[in-house]
């Protein structure tokens, strides 16, 4: 799963854009990946991605916005499915736009 988060101006002017990916698969101690991921990340939270089942995950983005103030911008969060795997056929990995929400903002 992919979020991307981005700030837009109103002339179309992209102020922010981050992503960050979440997986499946959980990384050990040691730094190596692990499947069922949800029954063991807890023994290192701090380096796994993977998402217990339906638990919720907050995340802040920093954005310096120096200058911009009175500014309207729209900021939209947009969720990806991506298996990161290669498809049949060789055809190319692609993120499929599951979930995007926007909500205008003054600066």
């Amino acid at each position: 799963m992919i979020l991307e988060v981005s700030a837009i101006k109103q002339d179309g002017t992209v102020v922010f854009k981050e992503e960050k990916e979440y997986k499946n698969i959980g990384l050990s101690r040691k730094g190596e990946s692990v499947a069922a991921a949800w029954l063991i990340s807890s023994y290192s939270a701090e380096k796994s991605t993977a998402f217990k089942p339906l638990e919720v995950k907050k995340e802040t983005f920093k954005v310096s916005m120096a200058g911009d103030s009175g500014t309207e911008v729209e900021v939209f969060a947009k969720i990806y499915s991506f298996h990161g795997l290669p498809t049949e056929f060789e055809k190319p990995i692609k993120n499929e736009l599951v979930l995007q929400i926007s909500r205008k903002l003054k600066l």
